[in-house]
């Protein structure tokens, strides 16, 4: 989160009229430096990863046979789980785990929609656990066997999540958000998963690389929405730009116009804005591999691919987003770049309830950013968040020499269904209203 700092270092306690000076504002002695730098959850403790495990299981025994899940395979404190596993029956829970997950997946597939029908692959015979440059110790090693136990588990108890939201609603049959806290909890439940398969994927693809002590599997292994900064504080200044410093205004500006229905003026706006701040180029980059590859919980769990596809789309996109052409691929895709936009910024307002039901009490379009598991996603959101999706793995499969916005304007406008029938799952362009957010106020 350092890559940040400079953007929310200047308080808005600061010397000078926009600290207060003659001005009669209320000038609160707080700044965004010490506000805005925090994540929105600091561990899978806080974020309830202990209880999201225990309802998971109870509906992957239901579902399924599974063998007796030691203690230590849901132990959130990963040197804990470590020190008292015993590996050497990890391979037998993994075996039958995993044969768990391929009949959960096979049965979900004759229900999903297209390109939605995960399968479920085992490695080729030839290629082996550990390559010639994996770490070589032997607690390295063990911590691996470990670590692949636990990722067994979560996957297993993703694909038990999907078949259990599918018997409940299919992506996009509905019309109304309100009153259906249950799929709510199913969706941000396999969000959570999603985050501890992925984060010990990532765990294990270190000790692979050749990394003898990686950092431990946690809530910032990977990007995921429950990382990102807690940018509430700094939108909250929205009313009076005087009370946020220069640096942090480019991306305050992001957060403000992506909550606009209409697109005049918003490609011009990113641009200048992601020209002027590295720190809201790096947010943006960050809130669009998060969108591309499933990890929020604004997605029916079965659209959301399985880690093994996830980790290679992360990579690719971060690869696509992180070098010199990042901000022109991010402006050359300025309509996508605003609906992951507004994911991040229904995962703000999440952080503040008050806010947001203020927003949707006036009509404001900020009020139809809802957030699992209090609320489904709108369905607008969560069509925009499939074709995310649909783009992460058309980026992941195709030739290297695709231009990035190439890949994802292709894949939004093939998916645009503003037309189509309520049951469609897709993005629609104005699913937030037609006008500006500041005439939903009148």
């Amino acid at each position: 989160m350092a890559y940040c700092f400079f953007a929310f270092a200047a308080a808005a306690g600061a010397e000078g009229r926009g600290a207060g000076g003659k001005s009669r504002v209320n000038v609160s002695p707080i700044g965004l430096a010490s506000t805005s730098l925090r994540p929105l959850f600091t561990d899978m403790e806080q974020l309830g990863m202990a209880e999201a495990l225990q309802r998971g299981l109870k509906i992957l025994s239901d579902r399924v046979v599974v063998p007796d899940i030691p203690g230590w395979l849901m132990d959130l404190d990963f040197t804990h789980a470590n020190a008292t596993a015993n590996p050497w029956v990890v391979g037998d829970l993994v075996h039958q785990l995993r044969a768990a997950e391929r009949q959960l997946r096979v049965r979900a597939a004759g229900r999903a929609p297209a390109g939605s029908q995960w399968e479920l692959t085992d490695p080729a015979a030839d290629v082996p656990a550990l390559p010639s440059w994996a770490a070589d110790a032997d607690e390295a090693q063990k911590c691996m066997v470990v670590a692949l136990g636990r990722l067994a588990l979560g996957a297993a108890i993703e694909a038990a999540l999907s078949e259990e939201a599918l018997d409940r609603i299919a992506p996009g049959a509905r019309t109304s958000t309100d009153g259906d806290y249950v799929s709510g909890r199913l969706y941000h439940d396999a969000f959570l998963l999603a985050t501890w398969t992925s984060s010990h994927a990532q765990y294990i693809s270190y000790i692979q690389s050749g990394v003898e002590e990686p950092p431990n599997p946690g809530l910032h292994s990977v990007p995921n929405a429950a990382a990102e900064l807690d940018l509430s504080d700094l939108f909250s200044r929205r009313t009076c730009p005087r009370l946020c410093p220069k640096a942090a205004m480019p991306l305050l500006q992001i957060l403000m116009r992506s909550t606009n229905p209409g697109s005049r003026g918003w490609n011009t706006l990113l641009d200048t804005a992601l020209q002027e701040s590295t720190a809201a180029r790096s947010v943006v980059a960050n809130a669009m591999v998060i969108a591309l590859s499933g990890m929020h919980p604004f997605l029916h769990p079965v659209l959301r691919p399985p880690w093994n596809l996830r980790m290679r789309i992360m990579r690719v996109a971060q690869h696509r987003l992180t070098d010199s052409e990042a901000r022109a691929a991010l402006v050359a895709t300025a309509a996508p770049t605003k609906e992951a936009v507004r994911r991040m910024l229904a995962s703000t307002v999440q952080a503040v309830p008050a806010t947001q039901a203020a927003f949707a009490h006036v009509r404001h379009p900020v009020g139809l950013l809802l957030s699992p598991p209090m609320h489904l996603p709108a369905r607008g959101m969560e069509g925009a968040m499939a074709t995310f999706v649909g783009a992460g793995m058309a980026l992941m499969e195709r030739q290297t020499n695709v231009p990035y916005a190439v890949t994802v304007n292709t894949w939004f406008r093939q998916r645009d269904t503003s037309d189509d029938e309520e049951t469609s799952i897709g993005w629609e362009a104005p699913w937030l209203g037609k006008g500006t957010a500041s005439g939903m106020l009148s």
